[in-house]
């Protein structure tokens, strides 16, 4: 009896077979592999250059704050900047430099310049970057720094609002603060290659075609009879040249406030989460100006009796509020609350902003608050710092 011939295991030069013996699998070798993977990578990074470099032709990446600063600082006979105000849109049409210096004159200060860095839609990591970066490094670096912020400056769900404005030395910073890491990588990607700074300002600008488009087609509605709201202009800009930039309400004040403004307001609370990378974003940079002798206060501008009722006095603006009043304890800083200083909204163009009248009156009365605070007076006398 013949005995049973015990199946040889394949030579490990020869070809892979599968569990059950069966046919050769051919396997390219592990080189080839990692060159197919590497051609793909080198693949899609120039597909993505070629799609991203003529973006780079569309809107501007750097804050209007960087030109400012530049603006207000270069040139001859140009005096040192002694206080200067971070915010939004809020400050931009609530705070007036010239009125604050007055103030400031008159209490004995001397001559003391400022100038309002407020940029619209900015939130506080916008504010805190240019102030670490920007004010801090200025030579000689201002005294003061009044900011103006609100919660929605801390909002958690913005994650993406306006990242090409922020700057490489940011990003640590960002790490530390505990921010979510596809921002973070965001940022960093947008340092590393320049043209995805664009990214944003593309989205906007396709916004915005998208806005004329529907502005055309609703003159063809009305050739067609259909019905088409008239809105007038509301309000009349008047920039005077230091960052201040002031309306006047000339037409539609009812709409504009209520339904427009208020409806706004309402859907930005609601999805309001309070961020605590935020919060710590800004610490540093209250950190920092302590550091350097720079006195910030933290100011909550007027807003009209309809927010206060219906946003202000919501657990989520409380919060906060107790929130950043303990940061500004910690790190030296001054917080002021002066939301509840006029009491009708006719103050006010919209529920957050006021309009020249109450703003020119509110710089008055907050540059007599800042003269008459000795911590401010104390960083006045002392000796200006430089880089």
């Amino acid at each position: 009896m013949e005995e049973a011939t015990r199946p040889t295991s394949p030579s490990p030069s020869g070809p892979a077979r599968d569990a059950g013996n069966g046919p050769p699998r051919d396997e390219p070798p592990r080189d080839a592999r990692a060159s197919w993977l590497l051609g793909r990578v080198l693949l899609l990074l120039v597909a993505f250059s070629l799609f991203a470099l003529p973006l780079a032709r569309v809107g501007t990446v750097r804050s209007p704050a960087w030109e400012a600063l530049e603006e207000a600082t270069e040139g001859e006979g140009k005096k040192p900047i002694g206080f200067a105000i971070l915010g939004n849109s809020r400050p931009r049409a609530g705070v007036s430099p010239r009125l604050i210096s007055a103030s400031l004159e008159a209490a004995g200060f001397g001559e003391v310049r400022g100038y309002n860095f407020s940029v619209d839609g900015t939130d506080s990591l916008h504010h805190a970057s240019f102030g670490r970066s920007g004010l801090l490094r200025m030579n000689p670096s201002p005294r003061l720094v009044v900011w103006a912020v609100d919660p929605l400056m801390f909002d958690a769900t913005r994650k993406a609002n306006r990242l090409e404005q922020l700057e490489r030395r940011d990003i640590p910073t960002l790490f530390e603060a505990g921010a979510p890491f596809e921002l973070v990588l965001d940022v960093g990607l947008m340092n590393v290659f320049p043209p995805y700074r664009h990214r944003p300002p593309v989205l906007l600008k396709v916004e915005d075609k998208t806005e004329g488009l529907g502005k055309r087609l609703a003159k063809l509605q009305k050739r067609l009879g259909l019905y088409e709201r008239e809105s007038p202009r509301p309000r009349v800009y008047e920039p005077e040249g230091d960052g201040y930039e002031p309306f006047r309400v000339v037409a539609d004040w009812e709409y504009r406030f209520y339904q427009r403004h208020a409806v706004h307001y309402a859907g930005e609370y609601q999805k309001l989460t309070v961020s605590q990378w935020h919060a710590s974003f800004a610490r540093s940079f209250l950190s920092a100006a302590r550091e350097w002798g720079v006195v910030v206060v933290l100011v909550e501008v007027p807003a009209a009796p309809y927010y206060r009722e219906h946003f202000a006095n919501g657990k989520k603006h409380l919060a906060w509020r107790e929130q950043l009043q303990k940061i500004a304890a910690d790190e030296g800083a001054i917080f002021w609350n002066h939301i509840d200083r006029y009491g009708s909204d006719k103050d006010f163009g919209d529920p957050g902003h006021m309009h020249r009248a109450t703003a020119e009156d509110y710089s008055k009365f907050l540059g007599a608050a800042l003269a008459a605070d000795p911590r401010i007076k104390a960083a006045f006398a002392r000796p200006s710092k430089g880089r």
